[in-house]
């Protein structure tokens, strides 16, 4: 898996470090944008670390790509 890019503006992800695992949990805001759904991500937790870490502004996650790739906790 990787961060994507904003979906709004066609910016590219501004990292792909710390990039999100099966497993991660992943805090911030929902949006629709052209009837798809869209997280706008502020902080992760990877499997098996302790504690949310943040990411930096920009940073996106498709919730669908051919199949569901968030799902809600």
């Amino acid at each position: 898996m990787f961060w994507r890019g904003d979906p709004t503006t066609g910016a590219q992800a501004p990292t792909n470090a710390n990039w999100p695992k099966n497993g991660a949990l992943l805090k911030g805001t929902q949006q629709e944008i052209n009837g798809e759904q869209w997280l706008e991500v502020f902080e992760i937790k990877n499997a098996g670390r302790s504690a949310f870490e943040s990411v930096p502004e920009g940073t996106w996650m498709q919730y669908d790509q051919g199949g569901l790739l968030l799902h809600r906790v």
